[in-house]
């Protein structure tokens, strides 16, 4: 049973869903720990020390491949850090510090521990352009946009980012064709009450407030 847990954690990581894998991951982990105590009450002193001899005598070499649950601890550890930084990294965005905010994002994007998945790079990246735009550092903020927006296509955060940055640089065409963009997700929510894409994807839209945004955007254009 607890196989399920390990299997679905794991997928979730992936798809960038990380507070459903640490969930998932530690009700695995938790239920095989009490599976094997409950084995391990069955087992006779006979079979502990002929499995401590084996073990014993199968001494793991430095290049031995790490078992389940070995693998399991270092994922949640993974997941643990890189939420933590984004905690870090969002708390500092909300306070105003913007350049915190950036340093916190890039160590998450930057890192070279492990694999990020990439739903959760283009979150960052998508919250790294806002504080870059705070910032006034354009170009960044550019240039995050485009990273969160190849990623994932369907980022409201990044185009709504980049809209406001060309909008600020006077790019009106540019930014008319981003809030256009926007304006069709929003349909698209008010629609199907879901952005486009499958079902499990979490999308943090407020579907009350967002159009109306989109709306004062267009009236600035518009005169």
């Amino acid at each position: 049973k607890f196989y399920r847990y390990l299997v679905l954690g794991k997928a979730c990581y992936h798809l960038g869903l990380m507070e459903d894998a640490m969930i998932l991951l530690q009700t695995g982990k938790r239920l095989a720990t009490a599976a094997f105590r409950r084995e391990s009450i069955c087992w006779s002193d006979d079979s502990f020390s002929l499995s401590l001899s084996l073990s014993t005598a199968a001494a793991a070499p430095p290049s031995t491949p790490l078992t389940e649950s070995e693998s399991i601890t270092q994922l949640l550890s993974h997941i643990k850090l890189l939420l933590r930084r984004r905690a870090a990294a969002l708390a500092a965005l909300d306070a105003g510090v913007h350049t915190e905010a950036i340093r916190h994002f890039s160590k998450i994007i930057e890192s070279r521990r492990g694999v990020t998945p990439q739903g959760f790079l283009s979150q960052c990246y998508a919250h790294r352009a806002s504080a870059q735009r705070h910032a006034w550092r354009i170009a960044d903020a550019i240039a995050d946009c485009n990273r969160a927006l190849a990623l994932e296509a369907t980022s409201i955060e990044a185009l709504h980012t980049r809209a406001s940055v060309l909008e600020m640089i006077k790019c009106l065409p540019d930014s008319l064709h981003d809030l256009e963009h926007l304006k069709l997700l929003y349909n698209s929510i008010l629609r199907d009450r879901k952005l486009p894409g499958p079902a499990w994807k979490h999308h943090n839209v407020r579907y009350s407030r967002q159009p109306t945004t989109v709306s004062f955007s267009f009236l600035f254009f518009f005169f």
